[in-house]
């Protein structure tokens, strides 16, 4: 299988709104205006991606990506391997870490969890506003932890 690198467009393309602004999967461009490009147009069509649950943590039986920027290159990593909740993500060198590993879950509502090998934690935005943190926390199901991809060219 294909490496997936991801555009920084595709990053900052996020469902981390608060529930009253959330839209649903496909609804119109209006909706969550202002919380990134392609906000409330809902994700495209589903990646290959794992829906299993599981608590085996880094197994080889799911796959796993690396979430590249577009401009630098450069990894998502979880700081030094953090396994606390609240542990930064941040964008270094891509080397091959469990650390900048991710999985694609495929939710029932056409988004996605992206969660950490080393962890088995999501990635999480704190906030919906601009320059808000990423960092990785438990999966709770939260709307700050789904995410979806548009294409960018």
């Amino acid at each position: 299988m294909t490496a997936l690198l991801l555009m920084v467009g595709l990053v900052v393309a996020f469902a981390g709104l608060a529930p009253a602004a959330q839209a649903a999967p496909g609804a119109g461009a209006g909706a969550g205006a202002g919380a990134g490009a392609g906000a409330g147009a809902g994700p495209a069509a589903p990646i290959e991606a794992s829906t299993e649950r599981s608590a085996d943590v880094g197994t080889a039986a799911y796959q796993y990506y690396e979430v590249r920027n577009r401009q630098s290159g450069r990894c998502l990593e979880v700081y030094n391997f953090g396994q606390a909740d609240g542990t930064n993500v941040i964008q270094v060198s891509c080397w091959g870490g469990t650390n900048q590993r991710w999985r694609l879950v495929l939710l029932s509502n056409g988004y996605y969890e992206l969660r950490a090998q080393h962890s088995d934690k999501c990635l999480d935005s704190v906030a919906p506003d601009n320059f808000a943190d990423v960092v990785q926390v438990g999966c709770w199901g939260g709307w700050n932890q789904h995410w979806y991809f548009v294409a960018v060219g």
